[in-house]
């Protein structure tokens, strides 16, 4: 991909596989959640939106640490795991 600069000379940009795979799904996580405080049956209720939210980013990288990275699935890490929704979710929702 090449970018024009104010002057003459052309700026090359490369975007490496590693910045799709995290910045495409981050976009579209950031769409999600502005578009879901926007829906009318969610209005005032933007403190559960963000929890649900951010307890789900959780448990996404959670999955994907297990299926891509092989991590194991220890009763350790899932307690660890449902200590962070909880830190997640209650502040949010009380």
């Amino acid at each position: 991909m090449l970018l024009q600069s104010a002057g003459d000379a052309g700026v090359r940009l490369s975007i490496s596989t590693p910045t799709l795979l995290l910045g495409v799904p981050s976009f579209f996580s950031t769409f999600f959640l502005v578009e879901s405080l926007r829906a009318p049956r969610l209005q005032g209720h933007s403190a559960i939106v963000y929890a649900v939210s951010s307890a789900a980013g959780v448990i996404l990288a959670f999955v994907a640490g297990s299926v891509f990275w092989k991590e194991p699935l220890t009763a350790r890490n899932r307690l660890g795991v449902a200590v962070a929704v909880t830190a997640v979710a209650l502040p949010n929702l009380g």
